[in-house]
């Protein structure tokens, strides 16, 4: 066994048991939440209103608590987008190593911290903030350098990015399968292009050929298709960050007037809190999806305009927005009894696997329709509007409390209602003409056909002037 491949295995556990450990705090919220309430916390600070009154098991929070604990999830999801934000520059400025040693430290003082909540419930707010400031930026870390893995470069992206959502179910695949099956699609050939490309530039320095003219930064970032994809991504991203801060809530609301005993329901919750759970660990299934898309595309639409990718992408931006907008309209929806399970059963598939699909779409986006040297300042554009639209998640959630004694008398469905039609309309992005995504990779699609038709006839000597095409023909 070489020396290459012993460290390539000792780099990708590391990598993984990194991910597994530190990324994925803020996406957890839910059950620190379950765990923080089954203890009281906020209840003398919100709820005592200044008296004797000790929080005791079976009393129920009030709902200022209710807030705060809200509160304390979006000051955690902004804290992770900005840290996701800022990574790129970070790493620029001052290295990998430093890089590293500066989030390793923040990690630790969010531990340390939210370790000490017992003595001061507040220490949760700037615990839970370095860790959700942190959590991602050891995905974007261990994705940087992803290349060393060779053909596994595609793999171990879908891998990493699976283990965030707390666990890696699959051993990484041979070369035999990686070479076979439908993960080696464009992503991996894409991580093999990028090293192609380098040697490709190396040898026109050598024999000094002037390179070809790169496309302005600018030129992408004021692309049609780029704006209308960043205005809906927003849009997903801010409904799905809602969701996981709000869906243990939902499922306190949809049974808190069900006949039957507190103690029963509270239990009946957890049942099915532990089950939102158990899907987290099928996240790096999940994250495979568009790359089974991708396979099965090319497979179906061998003589179509669109490739496996743009199908695959097609998909997935279509599977966002129903989604979405699914999961929004199942929310005003209350159990009439412990056994009415069928709409929580099915928001918790159709939502597991949707927050996954839809942080899977920028990337195949970005990847496929744009030049691989505008990837982390494209991406950089799309995450930064998150910055101020998750800071909405609590206010709308105090909308939703509303003036209501209780979370039992909350209302769900004026938020949901809004985000239904939001997530709803979004769908017109895949189909709209000319800046809709079908058109644009229709278009783009035929642009490469066409210098690849141009660059196998001028390898094979072919006068290709009787074939030239007409300016004006439409590439829609």
């Amino acid at each position: 066994m070489s020396g290459l491949i012993i460290k390539r295995i000792f780099w990708s556990f590391g990598a993984v048991a990194e991910l597994f450990l530190f990324s994925g705090v803020a996406f957890g919220f839910p059950f620190i939440e379950y765990e923080l309430k089954s203890e009281g916390i906020f209840y003398e600070t919100k709820c005592s209103n200044g008296t004797d009154d000790i929080w005791g098991p079976g009393k129920k929070l009030c709902n200022d608590a209710l807030k705060l604990y809200n509160t304390l999830f979006t000051v955690a999801v902004v804290s992770c987008t900005i840290g996701v934000f800022l990574t790129g520059f970070i790493l620029d400025k001052i290295g990998m190593f430093w890089t590293r040693m500066f989030y390793c430290t923040i990690t630790t003082l969010g531990y340390v911290m939210m370790a000490l909540y017992t003595s001061n419930e507040l220490l949760l707010f700037p615990g839970l903030v370095f860790l959700a400031w942190s959590g991602l930026a050891y995905l974007v870390i261990n994705n940087v350098c992803v290349s060393i893995m060779g053909r596994f470069a595609g793999v171990s992206v879908i891998i990493f990015s699976g283990t965030t959502f707390f666990m890696m179910p699959y051993a990484m695949p041979g070369k035999e399968w990686a070479e076979g099956n439908f993960l080696r699609s464009n992503i991996v050939s894409k991580c093999q292009k990028v090293g192609e490309n380098s040697e490709i530039k190396e040898e026109k320095s050598e024999k000094n050929e002037p390179e070809k003219e790169k496309i302005p930064l600018k030129e992408s970032c004021l692309n049609p298709t780029f704006l209308l994809f960043a205005t809906v991504f927003v849009v997903y991203s801010t409904r799905v960050k809602a969701l996981q801060g709000w869906i243990y809530p939902w499922m306190e609301w949809s049974y808190a007037k069900v006949p039957g005993d507190g103690a029963e329901i509270e239990a009946h919750v957890g049942n099915l809190l532990e089950i939102y759970g158990l899907l987290l660990f099928a996240s790096p299934l999940f994250a495979a999806l568009p790359e089974l898309f991708s396979w099965v595309g090319s497979k179906l639409n061998r003589n179509g305009i669109l490739n496996g990718d743009m199908i695959s992408l097609t998909i997935i931006m279509s599977y966002s927005a129903i989604a979405c907008s699914v999961c929004s309209g199942q929310m005003m929806y209350r159990a009439k009894d412990l056994d009415d399970n069928a709409n929580a059963y099915a928001l918790i598939v159709i939502f597991s696997i949707a927050k996954t699909i839809v942080y899977a779409a920028p990337n195949m986006f970005l990847f496929y329709m744009f030049p691989p040297e505008h990837f982390g300042s494209l991406y950089g554009i799309l995450t930064a509007p998150g910055i101020v639209t998750m800071w909405f998640i609590d206010p709308l959630f105090r909308l939703i409390l509303g003036d209501s004694e209780s979370l039992a008398d909350a209302d769900f469905a004026p938020v949901s209602i809004g985000f239904a039609v939001l997530c709803g309309v979004g769908l017109v992005q895949v189909f709209l003409p000319k800046i809709g995504l079908i058109p644009a990779a229709k278009r783009m699609c035929r642009e490469r056909q066409i210098q690849s038709e141009r660059t196998n006839e001028e390898s094979h000597g072919i006068d290709n002037k009787g074939f030239e095409l007409e300016k004006s023909e439409d590439m829609f």
